[in-house]
């Protein structure tokens, strides 16, 4: 498996602020979609994908699901 170098330039990483925790996203394009990461840490590591022909799209997918996540946890 081969890391692409170009990939990894054009992915943008963002902080969004919750009060139930702290969530990084890291959103990329491929193709005609963007795709997001969000990543969540609250007493265990959380992570959901998001998907859309957006980039708020995508982000707003994956923000959702992974607070979704935490807070059926809690």
């Amino acid at each position: 498996m081969k890391i692409n170098p170009v990939l990894l330039s054009e992915t943008q990483r963002f902080h969004y602020d919750e009060p139930t925790c702290g969530v990084l996203v890291d959103v990329f394009q491929k193709g005609a979609h963007w795709h997001a990461v969000a990543i969540a840490e609250n007493s265990e590591w959380y992570c959901h994908n998001g998907f859309g022909d957006t980039k708020e799209q995508a982000m707003e997918e994956a923000i959702f699901g992974v607070l979704k996540i935490v807070k059926d946890r809690d």
